[in-house]
């Protein structure tokens, strides 16, 4: 489990992509610190396996389904990825709960200055935006951030300096996708109501 509060941003320094499977190497300066093989970790809001470490670099392996559902297939080398090791038990919580699985990916259609401040907005697909409500939380490549707006096809948040400065959220584009994962408790409730009908 994750908090959607960023360590570092690491680096892909080399992708090896077979069909359905890619092997990826990240180098990073803090978050290796102690780092194991099968630990957890997650990549822009993705959660993978460390499968090999070297030195202050970690490989980690994507089946299909997270090639297919999340930004990870589309990565290129030299790009920074937001990193996050798992939550301890006795660890300070911050953020919201953040489990590393996508639910989908959206696409940044505005992305502006407000004063000292950006606003960032994304659009959803239809099957998410029951999940998404004005002051509730969302995790956006694995930040944890708070809703603003929620709109019927997108929705918009406001990234501080600090945010903007400590993640990759610098380097997003109108046009360019990022993964979503929608807040836990949202998606419970939602089945609750469901099943109480």
């Amino acid at each position: 489990m994750f908090t959607g509060l960023i360590e570092e941003v690491g680096t892909v320094v080399q992708i090896e992509r077979k069909k359905n499977f890619q092997r990826m190497e990240i180098c990073a300066e803090r978050t290796v610190q102690g780092m194991v093989e099968g630990d957890s970790i997650s990549i822009d809001g993705v959660c993978q396996t460390v499968v090999e470490l070297s030195g202050q670099c970690f490989w980690v392996e994507s089946v299909n389904e997270t090639l297919n559902c999340t930004t990870i297939g589309s990565m290129i080398v030299g790009c920074g990825v937001n990193l996050e090791n798992p939550i301890l038990a006795d660890g300070r919580f911050g953020g919201h709960i953040v489990l590393g699985h996508v639910d989908t990916t959206g696409s940044v259609v505005r992305f502006e200055s407000d004063g000292e401040n950006r606003i960032l907005e994304v659009e959803t697909p239809d099957k998410l935006a029951r999940f998404i409500a004005p002051k509730g939380s969302i995790a956006v490549d694995g930040i944890s951030l708070t809703v603003v707006e929620a709109l019927t096809t997108s929705f918009t948040v406001a990234i501080i300096p600090h945010t903007l400065k400590h993640t990759n959220l610098s380097d997003r584009q109108i046009g360019n996708r990022v993964n979503l994962e929608i807040d836990v408790l949202a998606r419970y409730v939602a089945r609750i109501i469901e099943n109480s009908g």
